[in-house]
């Protein structure tokens, strides 16, 4: 999810997300005041109904209350545990530095935030990390190195080989297929992201090669 979020440059709440799932849930309910403290929350889930959501509306209205020199009275109307919000913010810290020192991110990490408040883009990134992630890496691999279609990159194109050996034949058609399915794989989760449709471009390299390009 933290790698999905940095290309797709909304890694800010991602980060509070991810963190968010390493501590205990930071929404408090009381057990005599349970109706409170669910409207409570329920005031950062909004309309959409996700629980990220809301922790990283409950998290961000924490650090601006912090910064006023308010957030024990923040936590304290809202039902959130001021403690496991600090932790929050200590595992993003960590986090940012992980990812700096593999050099996935630089020191301007604001450039690997400029989309995080495009909110369909947020919840794709969540449900591709969460659920996407076999698929996404297999469409990968396909689309860089087992592409069927004779160097030419064109969406919804199927190989037609025509070997001499029957079974040969079968083997190539379903691996065209295959190739297909998982382009289009590529392209929902690209729309699921906020993209326009990709555009593919292929450039004749030496030797018969061919280099293919996805845009988005």
């Amino acid at each position: 999810m933290l790698i999905l979020g940095a290309i797709f440059n909304c890694l800010d709440p991602i980060m509070t997300v991810v963190a968010g799932l390493s501590v205990r849930d930071p929404f408090l309910m009381p057990a005599d005041k349970k109706d409170l403290a669910e409207s409570a929350k329920a005031q950062f889930s909004a309309r959409d109904y996700s629980d990220h959501l809301a922790l990283v509306r409950a998290y961000e209205g924490w650090k601006e209350a912090e910064a006023q020199q308010a957030g024990y009275e923040y936590c304290w109307q809202n039902f959130l545990s001021s403690q496991t919000l600090r932790a929050i913010d200590s595992l993003r810290k960590q986090f940012c530095y992980l990812l700096k020192d593999i050099g996935l991110v630089d020191h301007n990490s604001e450039t690997y935030s400029r989309w995080s408040h495009e909110e369909h883009l947020v919840r794709a990134v969540i449900c591709a990390a969460s659920e996407s992630h076999d698929e996404l890496l297999s469409a990968v691999r396909l689309v860089i190195s087992e592409d069927h279609c004779d160097g030419r990159f064109i969406f919804g194109r199927r190989a037609t080989p025509a070997p001499k050996v029957k079974e040969a034949t079968n083997s190539k058609s379903s691996a065209g297929v295959e190739a297909e399915n998982f382009k289009n794989q590529l392209q929902t989760l690209l729309n699921r992201a906020g993209h326009e449709v990709p555009t593919y471009k292929t450039r004749q390299l030496k030797n018969n090669q061919f280099r293919s390009t996805i845009n988005f």
